[in-house]
């Protein structure tokens, strides 16, 4: 029985340790990518599932638009929002097939009932653009919406509003939020949501509510660094991003924080990552950081036909992802169809036993040079490191129990594969 268990588990981490990198390819739309002075930029992108997908887009010349694929990003059609006026498009994110929305620079809310054939305008106005169709490119606007009539509105300069009927002025109420500043903005569900933002004159850069927001907790990051983008796991596991290279993680709903160690000085402007731990993060230069096991493994990735910035990301599962910047920038990574390079000869790892009381052995087969092992707990921090052949114990009786993240690196700190060890 030993025997069996002991097989079973080398096979799982034999087919996740391969060498592995993620490409992202350029894809075609038809956008024109518009001009040094008058750029097209794509400011957000949202799939529904592996098919749906839209695409915002602003600049500041000439009519913005919407473009959607039903075919997974292999083709695009062109949706008009709003024929009348200039928009410069913040966000977009649709609820199901029929039913989604998108926001403009000053906070012009828009909603489809139609897979975005027609957009109807919301009945609420900022109060300082009642008289002014006009747009203000600096601004920066973001919505998340829960179904048809339900969510939460950020605009750059104002407040929170919460929406809880889309068609009545009397729906869209101002929450107690400390502001929105050119940050983002990302709800687990109807009452767990956050918010981050750029921290002006010592503010607060992050607050957060867990009662549909009738209250709003401050919190600072990163000596009150300059925050871009949030994504949620679960209510204890937050990652957040800064103009910094600098990506943050809590694991206990925002007490403490922990910076991931990104090499680099590009702003990072957006993160997603699944509830799996599985995800992307975007920012200058066209950089995108992979993260696996959420951020346990973090893997720069290979980017095609681009160097603009990339603005948004979004991952939609496993297997398929994309991100969108300037210059009309649109990429997808898939995880087959060639997309996932994996090495022809893997280095085939055995770890035993697991789950572990006393010691780890690990073996690798096809591979005759020293590596290091490395044991992380769950939360990221590294707890046993060892260096030598291809064969080597780690031991773990000093360890607390729980779970941790086995990472292994050849001679140069070359990635080789990681897998979780149960610790009891």
């Amino acid at each position: 029985m030993k025997k069996n268990l002991l097989f079973t588990l080398s096979l799982a981490f034999t087919l996740n340790v391969f060498s592995q990198s993620f490409v992202f390819d350029t894809l075609s739309h038809g956008v024109d990518p518009g001009s040094f002075y008058f750029p097209k930029v794509f400011t957000s992108v949202f799939f529904l599932d592996e098919n749906n997908g839209w695409v915002s887009s602003g600049t500041a010349n000439g009519q913005n638009i919407v473009i959607k694929t039903t075919n997974g990003g292999d083709t695009w059609n062109t949706v008009v929002i709003d024929a009348t006026t200039e928009r410069y498009y913040n966000d977009i994110q649709f609820v199901d097939t029929n039913t989604g929305f998108a926001i403009s620079s000053s906070g012009y809310v828009f909603r489809t009932t139609d897979g975005g054939e027609n957009w109807e305008q919301s009945p609420y106005v900022w109060p300082d653009w009642i008289n002014s169709g006009l747009e203000d490119y600096s601004m920066k606007c973001k919505l998340h919406f829960f179904d048809a009539n339900t969510g939460f509105v950020a605009r750059n300069d104002k407040s929170v509003m919460k929406i809880t009927d889309f068609s009545n002025v009397e729906g869209w109420t101002k929450t107690s939020s400390p502001g929105f500043n050119n940050g983002d903005m990302d709800f687990l569900n109807e009452n767990v949501g956050w918010i981050v933002r750029e921290s002006v004159n010592g503010m607060s850069n992050a607050f957060y509510t867990t009662d549909g927001g009738l209250t709003w907790i401050e919190v600072n990051i990163g000596d009150n660094k300059d925050l871009k983008g949030v994504s949620i796991v679960d209510e204890n596991t937050i990652f957040v991003t800064s103009n910094m290279s600098d990506v943050f993680k809590t694991t206990d709903g925002g007490s403490s924080w922990t910076e991931m160690g990104i090499e680099g000085s590009e702003w990072i402007y957006d993160i997603d990552i699944l509830s799996s731990g599985f995800g992307f993060a975007v920012g200058q230069g066209a950089v995108i950081y992979a993260f696996q096991n959420n951020g346990a493994t973090i893997s720069k990735a290979q980017v095609k036909g681009t160097t603009e910035t990339l603005y948004k990301t979004f991952v939609v599962n496993e297997n398929l992802a994309f991100a969108v910047g300037g210059m009309a920038s649109l990429l997808r990574w898939k995880g087959t169809g060639g997309t996932l390079v994996k090495d022809i000869n893997p280095i085939l790892i055995t770890i035993y036993p697991n789950p572990a009381s006393n010691y780890i052995n690990i073996n690798l087969s096809k591979y005759d040079n020293k590596v290091t092992a490395e044991l992380y707990s769950i939360n990221g921090k590294l707890c046993k490191s060892q260096r030598q052949g291809k064969n080597l114990s780690i031991k773990t009786s000093d360890l607390a129990k729980g779970t941790y993240i086995l990472k292994v690196k050849n001679s140069n700190g070359k990635f080789l594969g990681s897998e979780k060890v149960i610790i009891n």
